[in-house]
């Protein structure tokens, strides 16, 4: 995945180019967790802050996509 700028804000995109998170946040922070099973990868948790201050908290895991 990376992290990008639209001209609302910041998002997230995959390798394969499908957006994970709308490019409409002020920030965008990560966190990578090991999958429950053992298997090799990880699974992210975004941080995204709006205009206003708060966060929303938005769990990706890259096997679904």
């Amino acid at each position: 995945f990376a992290v990008i700028q639209g001209e609302k804000g910041y998002g997230v995109v995959s390798a394969t180019g499908n957006i994970i998170i709308d490019p409409v946040y002020k920030k965008v922070d990560w966190e990578a967790f090991p999958f429950e099973d053992d298997r090799y990868g990880r699974k992210m948790i975004f941080k995204c802050q709006a205009d206003d201050g708060h966060y929303e908290v938005i769990k990706w895991d890259p096997r679904e996509n």
